[in-house]
């Protein structure tokens, strides 16, 4: 009974520090926009937003299989990061990028945002290998999440970002799919 309560109390403290504003703020890298932009082998991204204090970035692709990849992306600020969920079905080229919730409250004055509370369990998305765009934009609309299907816009050369190879992921573990070849 002591190891159940013991796991319970610290759910309960993982999720109270999603809401509470445990975290702390930190000021934004400074010149990161002015810095060459790095993509490694696994897709993840640094240095690519623009200007003195511009952050865009993005995780590790994931392999979700059956031709499907996702990314987080974190864009913003110093205190104000928020993250964006890419999807793309690299066997039919499309794609989708989700907008993450902002927590419910303020952290220094600042509301991030973040894609764990659109993805399962928290929210109504869960990716699998046989999730489709389609799929996703349905789930998005009536949970009412911010979303764009135009992925190259969303990854193309700004005023605010530098331009990022959005088919990275499908290149990297589908090599011969459509999504691979735009």
């Amino acid at each position: 009974m002591k190891h159940k309560f013991s796991k319970i109390v610290a759910a309960i403290g993982c999720l109270a520090s999603l809401s509470t504003g445990a975290m702390a703020c930190e000021s934004a890298p400074q010149n990161e926009g002015f810095k060459i932009k790095k993509v490694l082998p696994d897709c993840s991204f640094r240095n690519g937003g623009r200007g003195q204090f511009a952050i865009f970035g993005g995780k590790s692709v994931v392999d979700i299989g059956n031709g499907r990849v996702g990314q987080r992306i974190h864009s913003g600020e110093g205190c104000s990061p928020d993250e964006s969920l890419f999807f793309m079905n690299c066997a039919d080229g499309t794609g989708i990028v989700v907008e993450g919730l902002h927590y419910s409250s303020e952290i220094a004055g600042y509301a991030p945002s973040s894609i764990d509370l659109i993805q399962k369990p928290l929210g109504a998305i869960g990716l699998t290998s046989e999730t489709t765009v389609s799929n996703v934009e349905e789930v998005a609309t009536k949970n009412r999440y911010t979303f764009t299907k135009e992925v190259r816009d969303f990854f193309g050369r700004s005023e605010n970002h530098k331009r990022i190879d959005y088919t990275c992921g499908c290149k990297l573990y589908y090599p011969d799919s459509p999504g691979a070849k735009l």
